[in-house]
């Protein structure tokens, strides 16, 4: 005995559409863990570039002042007032 039109078709339909909408649901959450690990990433990088003393941060070309503000542009968060600093 085989199923009704209608059964077999509603069955299909959620077959194919429901791993999709699943799917489309779970894109802010992949973007919320996509941003949030590279925010830490970038605060790991921070601190260690902060634990620098001052002569090694002046071979760097940099202050203490200006390593938050280097940081910013080079993930393009600030406009870039340097000429050494590219977008990544």
């Amino acid at each position: 005995m085989t199923k009704p039109l209608h059964t077999r078709t509603l069955a299909g339909f959620f077959a194919a559409h429901v791993p999709l909408a699943a799917h489309r649901a779970a894109a802010p959450l992949r973007r919320f863990a996509r941003r949030w690990r590279a925010r830490r990433e970038e605060a790991r990088a921070l601190a260690q570039i902060e634990l620098l003393d001052a002569m090694a941060l002046r071979d760097l070309g940099l202050t203490r002042s200006e390593v938050a503000s280097v940081s910013a542009e080079a993930r393009c968060v600030a406009d870039p007032t340097r000429r050494r600093i590219a977008c990544l």
